[in-house]
Parts: C-alpha cells; sequence; structure tokens
C-alpha cells in the first residue's frame, strides 16, 4: 500500500471482503494508496481489464477521507464492464 497521512495505509476492502471474494472463486488483487491517501488512478489502471468483476472501495476510507476522485475510479471500473460497490468506514 502506499504510504498516506500518519503513516497509515488505507485499505481498499477488509479481510472479510476478500474472504467472500476469493469463496466465491475470484482473485483479490490491492490497489495502493496515493499520497493522499486516496486510490492511486495509475495503479488501478494497471490492473484494470475485462477480467475484471468490479472493485470494493472504503468511502471515506479508514483514515476518514472521502476518495476524490469517486466519478474517475467509477468511470475507469465502467469501461471494463467491472462493478464499483463502496460502503463507509466502521
Amino acid at each position: 500500500m502506499g504510504n498516506s497521512a500518519g503513516g497509515h495505509h488505507p485499505r481498499l476492502g477488509t479481510r472479510h471482503e476478500s474472504a467472500s471474494v476469493t469463496l466465491g472463486g475470484y482473485e483479490v488483487t490491492t490497489v495502493p494508496s496515493d499520497e493522499r491517501g486516496c486510490v492511486d488512478m495509475a495503479a488501478l489502471r494497471s490492473v484494470l481489464d475485462t477480467d475484471v468483476a468490479g472493485i470494493m472501495l472504503t468511502n471515506p476510507n479508514t483514515l476518514g477521507l472521502f476518495e476524490e476522485d469517486i466519478a474517475e475510479v467509477a468511470e475507469a471500473v465502467h469501461e471494463v464492464g467491472g462493478l464499483l460497490y463502496y460502503d463507509g468506514r466502521t
């Protein structure tokens, strides 16, 4: 994961979601955060292809930050036919 404020690393997904995805027969890929603590768009685009079923995004993330590029994230995922699922930080 990329470094962000205070040395914390926001995660895209949790162990629970990762386990559910794996049980469903899918492979989990973690996308790092950028220096702002949001999705690293270059890293996201590098893993997106037509095999991607979708992404899970916590918004606000574990740092309490709202994803600044949510429209760009959604567009990139939808361009490859994937779905975007997100929920709030718990």
